[in-house]
């Protein structure tokens, strides 16, 4: 049998974002939501989820555009002057590409968010991550291993294929550059043990 699973990352960023993602979820349309220990807005989403139980909860590992959960002077190679963790995907790449990323540094901030949300009293379903950072082999590998270690199954592997339907629209041309970038890297994981028939919605994103 198919089983599709409609999910919204973001969860805690906002409270626009929070009250879309249960409006949606009370609609029928969504089943499923990524949440953000380091959202501001993280308590109110926990709340909501509390009042909206069914709802499957996922982490959306934080490692770019906001601000750490541990002290920053613990986890240097992953942020600013200003103690906030490197702009966007592409500033987190380059630098790991550069090997400036210390994979420590990461284990231990990713822990903090995971440990974050399991103390809200969430259930946990599944790992996704900000800007589908997690896709990046070294990265994945820690998120594999901390899936493991907490009992958790289900990882999202963006790897979206690509249909001669994505180029019908210019508009999303640079996009669909970034989902071909996306695709690549999710190809250099080795030997992974990810269980998914389809990606799909990357290109969606305006």
């Amino acid at each position: 049998s198919i089983k599709l699973i409609v999910n919204a990352d973001d969860f805690g960023l906002s409270l626009g974002i929070n009250k879309a993602i249960i409006e949606a979820y009370n609609d029928g349309i969504l089943t499923s939501t990524s949440i953000c220990a380091c959202g501001e807005y993280f308590t109110d989403a926990v709340n909501l989820d509390n009042d909206n139980r069914g709802l499957d909860i996922g982490v959306h590992f934080i490692l770019v555009g906001e601000k750490p959960l541990i002290d920053s002077n613990l986890i240097p190679s992953l942020v600013d002057k200003n103690g906030s963790f490197h702009t966007d995907a592409a500033t987190f790449t380059k630098k790991y590409f550069q090997k400036q990323i210390n994979y420590e540094e990461v284990k231990l901030e990713l822990n903090a968010q995971l440990k974050a949300v399991k103390d809200a009293g969430l259930s946990i379903t599944h790992i996704d991550s900000h800007q589908h950072i997690h896709a990046l082999p070294g990265i994945f590998k820690i998120v594999n291993e901390i899936a493991r270690e907490n009992g958790i199954n289900h990882i999202r592997f963006p790897d979206e294929k690509l249909k001669i339907s994505m180029l019908k629209d210019p508009y999303k041309y640079p996009r669909l550059l970034q989902q071909i970038v996306l695709k690549m890297i999710c190809n250099l994981n080795k030997n992974r043990d990810i269980n998914i028939d389809d990606f799909h919605g990357f290109l969606q994103r305006d």
